[in-house]
């Protein structure tokens, strides 16, 4: 990461316009050094530079979801789904930032319509089995875990249902 800031840097020396570095600072900002004053300017610059750079609203969107700051981070999330609407991706992921916000209702129709796009997808399937799991429908959660019981990085979801119900199987 130190070495890709500095090229990142290097490169804005000489044309500090494109939006891609702001964006790459703003990453390292974010994920390296945990700079969020840094990361949202570098972010908020790409942005300016591009209204169409997703990758900075996805971002972004994370950002300000860590930062509890849902006024930000729900609005540049629905922008993902505007400039990508097919990425299964960018779907679930909202899903999950409206579950973050305890918008149930809303995080349960992206996450139904990403099943329909993507049928199986693996983060579609966790955030639908969370949301279920937070609105106190077990039952349902442990169904849509199971989609997801076989796969290295979820595998762990059925026992952590199973357990927040003191359920055994």
């Amino acid at each position: 990461y130190p070495a890709s800031k500095k090229a990142a840097q290097a490169a804005m020396e000489l044309d500090d316009s494109i939006p891609e570095l702001h964006l790459a600072i703003g990453m390292h900002y974010l994920y390296y050094e945990w700079d969020v004053a840094n990361a949202e300017k570098s972010l908020l610059r790409a942005l300016e530079l591009n209204p169409s750079l997703n990758g900075a609203y996805y971002h972004y969107a994370w950002l300000m979801e860590l930062l509890q700051r849902s006024d930000l981070s729900l609005p540049a999330g629905d922008k993902t789904i505007q400039l990508d609407p097919l990425s299964p991706f960018m779907r679930a992921n909202l899903a999950s930032q409206y579950r973050n916000d305890s918008q149930y209702a809303q995080a349960l129709e992206l996450v139904e319509d990403t099943l329909e796009l993507e049928p199986g997808f693996g983060w579609a399937l966790w955030t639908k089995s969370q949301i279920l799991l937070e609105m106190g429908d077990i039952d349902g959660a442990l169904e849509a875990s199971a989609g997801i019981a076989d796969h290295p990085m979820f595998f762990y979801r059925r026992a952590v249902i199973l357990a927040s119900a003191d359920r055994e199987e």
